[in-house]
């Protein structure tokens, strides 16, 4: 059930790759169009209050990808969907997508492995190098200390 691996990497100035699952060669690109780490930071805290649903968006030239968690009960399932335009920018219809991955795991792990990607991403760049990577947004440092006392 915990098939939820999340991996998070800066590839040039305002690009990430990411993977999200054990066992699967799912990789998607990212820009900095978009504040994909403070959606994810946000997850985390999200779900570790015990909402039903978070949501956190990866925006690609053209394109983007929509992570969608619903918690029921002890049981997470998760959902990577991918839209051909912008539909948070409100250039592509919400129900026009495809579903690259899903799964089931926990709040836990899914926290967790937000946590991990932070940590790993403020150790290897700290603010200032992150922020000069990212160009666009700042580290979420406050949600990154939320999530490292927790």
């Amino acid at each position: 059930m915990n098939d939820f691996e999340l991996n998070y990497e800066l590839t040039g100035t305002g690009w990430a790759e990411v993977s999200f699952q054990k066992n699967s060669n799912v990789k998607i690109e990212i820009s900095y169009l978009h504040d994909t780490l403070l959606d994810l930071s946000k997850m985390a805290i999200s779900l570790s209050n015990g909402d039903k649903k978070a949501v956190a968006l990866f925006m690609d030239e053209p394109g983007e990808h929509l992570l969608v968690v619903n918690n029921i009960s002890e049981v997470v399932e998760y959902e990577l969907r991918w839209y051909e335009d912008w539909v948070s920018w409100g250039l592509h219809p919400e129900n026009d997508f495809e579903v690259i991955l899903k799964g089931q795991s926990t709040t836990a792990q899914i926290s967790n492995e937000i946590t991990k990607v932070l940590k790993h991403l403020y150790s290897k760049y700290g603010l200032k190098g992150y922020n000069e990577k990212w160009a666009e947004h700042e580290f979420p440092i406050e949600q990154y200390e939320l999530l490292t006392r927790a």
